[in-house]
């Protein structure tokens, strides 16, 4: 029997999670769910990821690859949100997208698709918050 080289997935798993378990740490840290104006300040957060993704969702390059990847972005859904919970929509921050070759604009929207598997966990919390996917957690 011959020794099989992990799958790229499995690689990727292991070299990213110092990097999660520190981004979920700051986040806990940061109690989203203890009140609504915390959960606030984390759907602002998340508006300006999504907000600073946007012009990658919407490259025809990347559409060519992903079809459906204009109608992922969630840029919009956090602005509602936002409005939902009384809070203004932060002004951009300059970040770190500047012309990012190809292979570097995937890993960003890879990042920003992964965020996408915690939302089922992140909606449960928010519900006891009076918040659903529909209202102030989409």
């Amino acid at each position: 029997m011959t020794d099989r080289p992990a799958l790229r997935s499995q690689r990727l798993n292991q070299v990213t999670h110092a990097p999660h378990a520190a981004l979920d740490a700051l986040v806990k840290a940061h109690a989203p769910f203890e009140s609504r104006d915390s959960f606030a300040r984390f759907v602002a957060a998340q508006y300006l990821f999504q907000a600073e993704l946007k012009a990658l969702y919407n490259d025809p390059q990347l559409i060519a690859i992903v079809p459906d990847l204009a109608e992922r972005c969630r840029a919009e859904q956090a602005r509602l949100d936002l409005a939902e919970l009384n809070s203004e929509v932060p002004a951009p921050v300059p970040g770190a997208l500047h012309n990012p070759s190809l292979a570097e604009a995937l890993g960003w929207i890879f990042v920003s698709e992964g965020s996408k598997l915690g939302a089922a966990f992140l909606i449960k919390r928010a519900v006891a918050l009076g918040l659903s996917d529909s209202f102030g957690a989409r």
